[in-house]
């Protein structure tokens, strides 16, 4: 059973098209959608375990330009 998580990124402004579709194109990422509000994309992510969300997804994610700032919200 796969492991789901919330990311509520926030990216630098103009940036949010790109860095949505950078998310999309990564394996784990089920949905990627831009919103109004403090943050400008939630995702929905899966993996096998929260290892693999916390540490090499979070890594890619990061990496992605246009992206400030993440918060996960690992679902129990």
């Amino acid at each position: 059973m796969a492991i789901r998580s919330y990311l509520l990124i926030h990216v630098h402004a103009g940036a949010e098209s790109k860095a949505q579709a950078a998310l999309q194109a990564l394996d784990e990422i089920v949905a990627c959608d831009q919103v109004t509000g403090e943050m400008d994309l939630i995702a929905i992510a899966e993996g096998p375990d929260y290892q693999h969300i916390l540490g090499p997804l979070l890594t890619k994610i990061r990496q992605i330009e246009g992206i400030s700032h993440t918060q996960t919200c690992l679902v129990l």
